[in-house]
Parts: C-alpha cells; sequence; structure tokens
C-alpha cells in the first residue's frame, strides 16, 4: 500500500481492496440517486427494496437471503417502517409471524434502485470484457467458504 497522499495504483491493490471500493463507489451512486429521488433510504438497502419488491417476506427469510443477522435487519425494517418505505403485516401462514410489505412509496424506492444497480452493471459490463466468467467467479467467491 503507499502511503496516505501518494497516487493509488489500481492494478497494484489487493482484491479485496479493490472490492471494496467498488463497493464504495455503488454507494455513492446509488445515494446520489437517491438524493435526487429525495429518498432518505440508505444505499445499503437497495438491495433489501428489489427482494421486497418481488414478494413481501419473513424477516428470517430476508436475513438469509442478504446474508445478514436478524438482529442487524431488524433495525434497518425498523427505520425503514418508520420513514414510510415498508409495513409489517400479519402472515396468513403463522399467526405469530409478520411479513414485511412494501408501501407505495417503497415500491417507488425499488424501481428507482433497479434501474440505477442496472444502469451501474451496463456500464461496467462494457469495461470487464468477459462479463460471464467475472460474474461467476464473483459468485464463487461471494459462496461462504
Amino acid at each position: 500500500m503507499p502511503p496516505v497522499g501518494d497516487e493509488v495504483d489500481l492494478y497494484a491493490l489487493p482484491l479485496t481492496a479493490l472490492v471494496a471500493r467498488l463497493s464504495h463507489q455503488l454507494g455513492r451512486e446509488l445515494a446520489a440517486e437517491y438524493a435526487a429521488h429525495d429518498i432518505t433510504a440508505q444505499p445499503l438497502d437497495a438491495s433489501l427494496f428489489i427482494l421486497l419488491a418481488r414478494a413481501d417476506a419473513r424477516l428470517t427469510e430476508l436475513a438469509a437471503r442478504l446474508n445478514t443477522s436478524k438482529q442487524a435487519l431488524m433495525f434497518v425494517v425498523d427505520r425503514l417502517e418508520r420513514d414510510g418505505y415498508l409495513v409489517r403485516v400479519a402472515d396468513p401462514e403463522d399467526r405469530r409471524a409478520k411479513r414485511i410489505h412494501l408501501t407505495q412509496t417503497g415500491h417507488q424506492v425499488a424501481r428507482v434502485s433497479d434501474a440505477a444497480m442496472r444502469r451501474i452493471e451496463r456500464r461496467w459490463r462494457v469495461r470487464a470484457g468477459d462479463w460471464a466468467r467475472l460474474r461467476a467467479t464473483l459468485a464463487d467467491l461471494a459462496r461462504p467458504s
């Protein structure tokens, strides 16, 4: 790693640092998109919005799908519910359980999130070369060991 203040040679960075940089870049771009649409949600919420746009789900299902703990996701769901993006509804299959459901505003955020993510991915595809191979490799790396 070069000293702080020196120009960064991206080609010399470890893969983990490159992945972190891409993650930060994605977050900044989503934050700008959210700001342009007066969305108060966090960029890290984008995947949750996109998942819930497909179908409502229990918190435990969402946590497993997003590879996070139920407790961590509960804080996010509480915030998004408070801000009017989603609601908890009774689960028709289990009276004790709740399902997370997007509000109309939540569905709008899901559309903005999905469109922004697709635009970013299209831009990355052009620069990536063999996209299918890169995607497969990243999926393999993301799989728990």
